[in-house]
């Protein structure tokens, strides 16, 4: 986007995803903790960066299935609770 002519101080985000999908309990890697590293990434990117986190949805035990409304920047968020736990 700042390649296309964007200004850093015009951008605001909304941030969705970072669930986990494993059993975390089953084994003590960081692999497990991938949702919670990624959530933990874009907050702190963010911040550092100065552009302002205006929604989200981090993090959790479910899946979700995002719909973004480009002509308003709306997003509509539907929760998936009982999405397949593959455990490895």
């Amino acid at each position: 986007m700042l390649n296309l002519g964007a200004e850093k101080r015009h951008l605001k985000t909304k941030a969705f995803g970072g669930g986990t999908f494993f059993d975390r309990d089953s084994e003590t890697s960081n692999f497990k903790c991938v949702g919670e590293v990624n959530s933990r990434f874009i907050r702190e990117f963010l911040g550092f960066e100065r552009i302002p986190l205006m929604a989200e949805n981090l993090g959790g035990k479910e899946g979700r299935v995002i719909h973004f409304s480009y002509g308003d920047f709306a997003v509509y968020v539907r929760r998936i609770k009982d999405a397949d736990k593959t455990k490895c």
